[in-house]
């Protein structure tokens, strides 16, 4: 699919990276051949880039402060509504 050929293009005498940044080329080039519709000229995000993971990292962690406040309050409810009962 890609045309790579195994004994020249391992993964071992490869990054990762250099690898992604070959599939994406090549992903690019097909959805260009197809006729897909994209602002082709602009970079795209790529999650290997630090900043995309930084932000998620940064987001997920968002979610956990929200999901431990919910936690937080329905504890907190359920404790209230059992002492008055």
């Amino acid at each position: 699919m890609f045309n790579i050929d195994d004994q020249k293009r391992s993964l071992h005498s490869y990054s990762a990276r250099k690898f992604a940044k070959e599939a994406i080329q090549v992903q690019m080039e097909g959805f260009q051949r197809w006729g897909v519709m994209a602002d082709w000229d602009n970079q795209a995000y790529y999650t290997y880039d630090p900043q995309y993971e930084a932000k998620q990292i940064e987001t997920f962690y968002q979610l956990y402060e929200k999901v431990t406040l919910v936690k937080s309050l329905i504890s907190e409810t359920l404790t209230y509504a059992q002492a008055e009962q």
